[in-house]
C-alpha cells in the first residue's frame, strides 16, 4: 500500500471516527459505519430537509434527518457522499424557516 493510499484509507476512517463521537457528545447515540451509511443514503435520496449550504462552492449542506427517532442536523459533503459532522440541534428553531433559505429542490442540490 503506498503512502497516499494509507492516508486517504486513515482520513476516511478519521471522519467516521469523528461523527461517531459527534452523535454521542450531541445526542447519546452510538452509531456504526452502516448507520453512517443509512443516513448518508437518505440524504442522497431526499429523506431529508436541506436548511442551506455551508461553504461558498456548495459542496457542504446543512440537512435535518430523521434517524432513530432523534432529529439531528447534519453537514453532509455531496462530493464525497458522507457525512462531515452533527450539529446540535438547539442551534437552531426547527419550526421556523431561516430567512435567507434558499429555496431549492433536493435533487438539484445533491448533483455536483
Amino acid at each position: 500500500m503506498k503512502g497516499s493510499e494509507r492516508r486517504r484509507k486513515y482520513h476516511s476512517y478519521a471522519r467516521r471516527r469523528h461523527v461517531k463521537s459527534r452523535a454521542w457528545e450531541r445526542y447519546t447515540l452510538v452509531l456504526n459505519r452502516f448507520d453512517l451509511k443509512e443516513m448518508a443514503s437518505r440524504i442522497m435520496r431526499g429523506e431529508a430537509k436541506f436548511v442551506r449550504f455551508t461553504d461558498p462552492c456548495g459542496h457542504c449542506g446543512e440537512w435535518i434527518l430523521i434517524h432513530k427517532n432523534e432529529k439531528m442536523r447534519v453537514l453532509f459533503d455531496r462530493k464525497r457522499r458522507e457525512l462531515v459532522t452533527l450539529l446540535p440541534i438547539e442551534a437552531i428553531e426547527l419550526d421556523v424557516e431561516p430567512e435567507n433559505e434558499i429555496e431549492l429542490d433536493n435533487r438539484y442540490c445533491l448533483q455536483n
